[in-house]
C-alpha cells in the first residue's frame, strides 16, 4: 500500500521518440504504386495504346528502372529525413541488385 498523494488527473506519458523511419509504412507505398504502375501499363494494353506508344526500346529500361526509382523517391527519401538515418543504404541497394 503506498501513501503517495492520489492524483486526480493522470500523469501524460511521454511519448518514445522513434529515431528510425518506419518501414512498413514506406514499404506499403512502394508496392501500392508498383501495382498502380503495372494495373494501368495492363490496362493501356488491353486497350491498344501501349504498342504505339513504346515505338523505341527506352521503355523497357524505364520499366527495369521504376523499382529503383521508387525505392530512391519514397524510401531513400525518407530514410534521409529520420532523426537517425541508417549507414550503408547504397551498399545494401548493390547487394540487393546483386542478389
Amino acid at each position: 500500500m503506498s501513501f503517495e498523494p492520489i492524483l486526480l488527473a493522470p500523469e501524460e506519458e511521454i511519448e518514445e521518440i522513434y529515431p528510425y523511419r518506419r518501414v512498413w509504412r514506406t514499404s506499403w507505398i512502394e508496392i501500392s504504386s508498383l501495382f498502380v504502375a503495372v494495373g494501368l501499363i495492363f490496362v493501356l494494353n488491353l486497350l491498344g495504346v501501349l504498342p504505339a506508344l513504346l515505338d523505341g526500346g527506352l521503355y523497357k529500361t524505364g520499366f527495369a528502372l521504376l523499382p529503383f526509382m521508387l525505392w530512391l523517391v519514397v524510401s531513400y527519401r525518407a530514410e534521409r529525413r529520420a532523426l537517425q538515418p541508417r549507414s550503408n543504404l547504397g551498399g545494401m541497394l548493390l547487394l540487393g541488385a546483386l542478389v
